[in-house]
């Protein structure tokens, strides 16, 4: 009888086995998931107003809700919006256990104090950015890291700042602040916190790009490697990174202590079908990632073509300028010569004053010698310049002259 069954138990323990392979490892690691996304974009004119946020935080809110996080997106959220619900999410991901998984993302403006080194992210209700009131208004970055690590200290906490937009007006006192201390806009270098990956959408010092249709390019690429599956966290992470810096050229960065190993996708142990709707998403994001280079390439060569005709109508007016003001010279010098002269001297004499008066004799001018009429006369004289006799400036009758 045993003998008789064993080829069909065989089959069964292979069905039950190729399902549990295939459930995402979301079941496996049975830990809650929460995700907290904020995207502001409604900024002033005076700060520089964005367009992409929202798409941000809809693109990476999509995908964290296929992969089981209890999603919270917020949008255009002033000082006090910020604070209530990252104090309300600290509190929820602490009360989850010490097996929770927390991915706080933030799309928006973020700017870095130059004098302190402090990390700020910038609420809508900040109206302008020009003196110390960008600092007092702003959230530092320091409260929401360090709430995380100080009240989940048992959670698994992944924290992505897509900030530092090259939109934001820093004037006035701010923008001589950052000119006497020689700093740019970007986010400062933190140091690697115990439990916490935290992930910038650009380099240290550097400014991200708000571009894109739908969203912006780090959105995308992370919205798209989220959902891949067989990628642990932290190789996710650098996935975004090289798509980031194949799609637009910006070089994003992280920071990376010692965390638990994660596969936020699951484990990939079969491949997927290319009709399912994570292979769809995918191949949508990718071909908008694409779109999106050859736009910002578009945006580039149009931009020179654009630098290069300016320079040469700048050239081309400046040379017309030049050659114009050469013929407005011209026309003012009245070139003329010496003409008659007669023995015994046969020369003209060039005097510092008329011969009326007294003066100094300069030059013995021969028949032919060049002259420049200068304009100014003392009756029949003419105040001339010799070619040749630089400065040597004098007058002579005008009947000596022939022009």
């Amino acid at each position: 009888w045993l003998i008789s069954w064993t080829p069909m138990l065989l089959r069964l323990f292979c069905l039950y086995a190729l399902l549990f392979v295939s459930i995402p490892l979301a079941s496996a690691q049975s830990g809650k998931r929460f995700a907290l996304l904020i995207g502001n974009q409604s900024y002033t004119e005076a700060v520089g107003p964005l367009k992409n946020p929202h798409n941000d935080v809809r693109l990476v809110g999509d995908a964290l809700r296929e992969l089981n996080f209890t999603v919270t997106e917020i949008r255009d959220a002033d000082y006090r919006r910020m604070d209530t619900a990252i104090k309300r999410y600290v509190m929820r991901v602490r009360r989850a256990g010490p097996n929770a998984i927390s991915f706080v993302y933030y799309s928006g403006h973020g700017i870095a104090n130059p004098d302190t080194k402090a990390n700020y992210l910038v609420p809508i209700d900040v109206k302008k950015a020009s003196n110390d009131d960008l600092w007092v208004n702003s959230f530092e970055q320091s409260q929401i890291v360090g709430r995380l690590r100080d009240r989940a200290p048992n959670a698994t906490h992944y924290v992505v700042f897509d900030a530092c937009r090259n939109e934001l007006k820093v004037t006035g006192s701010a923008a001589s602040q950052f000119k006497s201390l020689g700093s740019s806009k970007g986010f400062q270098p933190v140091q690697n916190t115990a439990g916490i990956l935290i992930a910038y959408a650009t380099a240290p010092g550097q400014t991200a790009s708000d571009r894109g249709v739908g969203g912006g390019a780090y959105a995308k690429a992370l919205a798209a490697e989220l959902v891949r599956p067989g990628a642990e966290a932290v190789t996710m992470f650098r996935r975004v990174q090289l798509r980031v810096k194949t799609a637009i050229g910006q070089d994003p960065w992280l920071s990376i202590p010692t965390l638990p190993e994660v596969f936020l996708a699951g484990r990939k142990t079969v491949e997927l079908d290319t009709g399912d709707r994570t292979s769809e998403q995918l191949k949508r994001l990718r071909r908008q990632l694409e779109a999106d280079r050859r736009r910002v390439e578009q945006e580039r060569r149009a931009l020179e073509e654009r630098e290069r005709r300016r320079l040469e109508e700048e050239t081309a007016r400046q040379r017309a300028l030049q050659e114009r003001q050469a013929r407005e010279r011209q026309n003012r010098l009245q070139i003329c010569q010496v003409y008659d002269v007669r023995p015994p001297d046969d020369w003209l004499a060039l005097r510092t004053q008329p011969s009326g008066r007294r003066g100094t004799q300069l030059a013995r001018l021969p028949r032919g010698t060049r002259l420049e009429m200068l304009g100014p006369r003392s009756g029949a004289w003419r105040k001339v310049r010799a070619f040749g006799q630089v400065g040597w400036v004098s007058w002579q009758k005008k009947r000596w002259i022939k022009c």
